[in-house]
């Protein structure tokens, strides 16, 4: 592997990560190494208000973005600031923790800890209310732009179950890593008896006060958390009823759901990669969050290793300003005198 050398300037960082301030701990274990101010030059702008932790993951120079609050707005903010503070940005990957289907549409289990990475990104909430339905303003496919060639067909390859597990076995070894630097109780896997899925006729006001009825059991062989490649639905309304969930999943082929993505995913090529802290019925677990989060860290080094941004274009853009000669036109009257 080769090792990048010290960037001399803002624009030496191709890689940025964005998360929120309570989930940025397992990303900033996970580096490499963090360039520190002191000695060397300051990896800034001094009128950009935002916080950044910089320095190399991998081969990849990379820019820590912490977000200053969670919603499409403040997600906004960060992204104007971003790509003007670092203008050679050529991915940016949103990471954290989400609430996820039990079961995507291809089939596959999710579970607690596993990790969803969009091949799409869906805005849900784009919808119009009428008295006794709900009407999408527009079809999926034509909001938001796919993924740029070079990004779909590294995702392309992750789809293919020896990718996939290529990536599942790297994020084992970073959980590793993770679980030595901070801890089992932060890093460490909570057990599949704490993996509790609820019925979706199960209202979560009444949850507390029956017991779970068994859905499915997790295997004790498939503790390891594993990863889903699929379409992401974005919104600011947090999607917290498992019909509205599964309503989602069976209208769009949603296999998560997240609020800020949306921001960054016009600018510049954008993957979002979620750990799955809850199954967006309104069931919400600290334990989970924080497993889920440091799950999310591995993937996201687990993906940078093998992924290639586009090579900047530094050569000067040559313009030919030369305009041919225009041909006389065929005479198309004559003046004869009187």
């Amino acid at each position: 592997m080769v090792i990048a050398s010290l960037p001399r300037s803002l624009g030496d960082f191709s890689v940025a990560i964005v998360c929120a301030s309570a989930e940025a701990s397992p990303i900033r274990a996970l580096f490499d190494e963090i360039y520190h101010h002191e000695g060397e030059a300051s990896f800034r702008v001094s009128d950009d208000p935002h916080d950044y932790t910089v320095g190399r993951m991998g081969r990849h120079q990379t820019v820590l973005a912490y977000l200053p609050g969670r919603g499409k707005v403040s997600a906004s903010r960060l992204a104007c600031r971003l790509k003007i503070t670092y203008p050679d940005l050529r991915i940016i990957l949103v990471v954290g923790t989400c609430g996820a289907v039990p079961r995507a549409p291809d089939g596959r289990d999710i579970f607690l800890g596993d990790v969803l990475m969009s091949t799409a990104l869906i805005e849900y909430d784009q919808v119009r209310r009428w008295p006794n339905f709900v009407e999408r303003r527009m079809r999926p496919w034509e909001v938001l732009p796919r993924p740029a060639p070079e990004l779909s067909s590294y995702l392309n390859k992750l789809q293919a179950t020896r990718g996939r597990q290529r990536v599942e076995a790297q994020m084992g070894d970073h959980m590793s890593q993770l679980q030595r630097a901070m801890g089992h109780a932060v890093a460490g896997y909570p057990g599949s008896e704490a993996d509790r899925l609820y019925p979706s006729n199960v209202p979560t006001v009444t949850a507390a006060c029956v017991s779970p009825v068994p859905v499915r059991q997790r295997s004790a062989d498939t503790v390891s958390p594993s990863l889903h490649l699929g379409q992401v639905g974005t919104g600011e309304g947090k999607v917290a009823s498992a019909h509205s969930r599964d309503q989602l999943c069976e209208r769009d082929g949603i296999i998560g759901f997240e609020s800020e993505a949306i921001a960054f995913w016009y600018d510049m090529p954008c993957v979002v990669i979620k750990g799955v802290a809850d199954y967006a019925d309104g069931r919400e677990n600290e334990v989970w969050t924080q497993y889920a989060a440091a799950t999310a860290a591995s993937a996201a080094k687990a993906f940078l290793a093998q992924y290639c941004p586009p090579e900047r274009n530094t050569e000067p853009i040559k313009l030919n300003f030369s305009v041919p000669p225009v041909p006389s036109a065929p005479c198309c009257f004559s003046m004869e005198a009187k």
